[in-house]
């Protein structure tokens, strides 16, 4: 990376803004009339809750907002009629005095980004990770995480390093920065910085049936996470493909471990030709199942594989 890179990302902190801002992150308009000036304003809030594409009327969903913060987008989901419980690292007292000014019935919980499964919390409808992500040492784990508690939709907004300055970062595959102390903002637990397509895959090689990106604002990228495929296409194949086999590559048996990085071979008969993206995967797959690898298994044979990691 070069100097003027590095120099780049050292100035985007916002701390200073922050203290302007009296400590609050999230604006807020309180019941009572008084208005809370944060380092985001209110409008801003609103545009970029639009943005999620969230239905407006949430009565009778369940949501999760993992690094609520101060907490807006929690009341505000909980404003819309859903079930919403908040997770964070520690309990922030600007969150806790909102939901006593609010008279919130959002469920606070205080646990690390990859405790939430363990906690027994249960799945959620809609889930938004917003501005975490680079924040974290295993961020594919984190994504595992944030995949195995949607029901739905996740919403991901994650630190990007390739807006407005694509030339400087391009290359034939998606990448990740790594900040091995302060380089980010001269905040230490700044990570990662993803480009666009790397945060796409990650959230995709994390379960997620199909991810939408939406758009970029200061730097930081949103992308909608499916745990669903939609409509799917018409199949290549007539007949239907047959399944002939499925092995655990490693060993070639028929168990897994569930705490292990573990890959299945799934060998199937199929008349016509068959593409990648023409494979639709079960949505009730385990936690961070993708296909890696589609091949045929020899010049004259129908027989086909693919391998997914689990």
């Amino acid at each position: 990376m070069s100097d003027s890179v590095l120099q780049d990302r050292r100035k985007l902190d916002f701390s200073k803004g922050l203290a302007a801002a009296t400590g609050w992150h999230h604006s807020m308009d309180f019941p009572d009339g008084e208005h809370v000036e944060g380092y985001i304003p209110i409008c801003v809030l609103r545009e970029r809750y639009r943005d999620l594409s969230l239905p407006e009327d949430l009565s009778g969903r369940t949501a999760l907002d993992i690094g609520a913060w101060d907490g807006w987008f929690s009341f505000e989901m909980e404003r819309h009629g859903a079930d919403v419980t908040a997770v964070d690292l520690a309990g922030v007292e600007n969150f806790l005095h909102a939901h006593r000014r609010f008279s919130s019935a959002v469920k606070y919980v205080v646990a690390d980004v990859y405790d939430p499964p363990s906690c027994e919390i249960g799945r959620f409808d809609y889930v938004l990770f917003l501005g975490v992500l680079y924040h974290l040492r295993h961020p594919l784990l984190a994504l595992e995480t944030v995949c195995a508690l949607t029901r739905d939709m996740a919403v991901v907004d994650s630190f990007v390093v390739d807006e407005g300055e694509r030339s400087r970062v391009a290359a034939p595959a998606p990448f990740m920065e790594f900040h091995e102390t302060d380089e980010l903002g001269g905040n230490r637990d700044n990570w990662f910085g993803p480009t666009v397509p790397c945060l796409m895959a990650l959230c995709r090689s994390a379960g997620f049936a199909r991810v939408e990106y939406v758009n970029t604002w200061h730097r930081h990228a949103r992308v909608r996470c499916y745990r669903t495929w939609g409509p799917v296409p018409s199949f290549p194949c007539d007949p239907a493909p047959v399944l002939q086999d499925a092995l655990n590559a490693r060993d070639y048996g028929v168990n897994f471990r569930s705490r292990k990085e573990q890959y299945v071979t799934v060998w199937f008969t199929c008349a016509g030709e068959v593409r990648r993206e023409d494979l639709r995967l079960p949505e009730e797959m385990p936690l961070g199942s993708h296909e890696v690898t589609l091949r045929q298994a020899g010049q004259n044979s129908s027989a086909v594989a693919f391998e997914l990691v689990l």
